[in-house]
């Protein structure tokens, strides 16, 4: 097996192994390719270098793989040993699987035993997204005169920015990366929404789209001001949403346990880790 750079010719071929999985803008494209018999590939890996400000560098990464075994044990070896040397020719002193694990899962132990650590653990809760969107778009959301609502496309993140971060589910580096794209998920601006009382911004949705079926609520905050309409703003910001989504989509939604959701129904899954390494 060859690890090397996809040539500009093979990205079409290297994309299509992520079925619809988002990648940061600028990503580079690693390739596991057999050479015998014929060359093919076996696997893509997008990688990025996230730089924010008075923040150290940070290589993520995620794996793609055409075979539905997946990688073998000496590949993902190989594999792993050709990222950590990547992310030392790039000066990253952190390499990240970007890729949330639940500690069953082989390459959580596999991760580990390599010297990744968590850096991040997120407990989700998923439903129907069919489900979801019929139960928002039934509703009759009349919002009073003085309150109008937008996409967050047009506004600038200072002028949410407090709101959004007031639950503690996402930190300034999260929100950050989100918001300019250094992150393989970033908001959405015609499903994300908020609604403004005068200039001031009351209540926001921010949403992330997961794969080529689903949405990821990351935010649902509320001024606390306007506590007794809680439900009205936030079934008006939902229904927004799900009304720019086309037919049969989502398919499934998540939100983090963190994260309040008006949304009632819904499964609670096994903790997810993020592992990040120092190099």
């Amino acid at each position: 097996m060859l690890i090397r750079p996809a040539f500009p010719d093979e990205l079409g071929r290297a994309q299509s192994l992520l079925q619809g999985h988002p990648t940061a803008p600028g990503s580079h494209f690693l390739l596991c390719v057999k050479e015998q018999p014929i060359e093919r590939i076996i696997a893509t890996i997008p990688w990025f270098k996230a730089e924010l400000e008075n923040e150290p560098a940070e290589l993520k990464f995620s794996i793609h793989s055409g075979n539905t075994t997946g990688l073998s044990e000496s590949e993902l070896d190989d594999l792993f040993a050709a990222l950590e040397e990547l992310a030392q020719e790039e000066k990253a002193p952190h390499l990240t699987a970007d890729f949330p694990l639940v500690e069953e899962h082989s390459l959580f132990q596999k991760l580990t035993d390599r010297g990744y650590a968590i850096s991040q653990t997120e407990t989700f809760i998923s439903a129907d997204g069919n489900e979801a969107k019929s139960h928002f778009l039934a509703q009759k959301n009349e919002l009073p005169n003085h309150l109008r609502l937008e996409p967050i496309r047009g506004h600038s993140p200072e002028s949410f920015y407090q709101l959004a971060t007031s639950e503690g589910a996402l930190s300034p580096k999260q929100f950050k990366a989100y918001w300019d794209g250094a992150s393989r998920e970033r908001f959405e601006g015609d499903l994300s929404h908020l609604i403004l009382a005068g200039e001031k911004v009351i209540a926001i949705l921010l949403i992330t789209q997961q794969g080529s079926h689903g949405l990821n609520i990351r935010i649902e905050s509320i001024s606390p001001d306007y506590e007794d309409q809680a439900e009205l703003l936030s079934n008006a910001l939902h229904q927004a949403a799900f009304q720019n989504c086309p037919d049969d989509f989502p398919q499934l939604i998540t939100w983090s346990r963190q994260t309040q959701s008006s949304y009632q129904n819904g499964k609670a899954h096994k903790p997810r880790h993020t592992l990040s390494k120092t190099s």
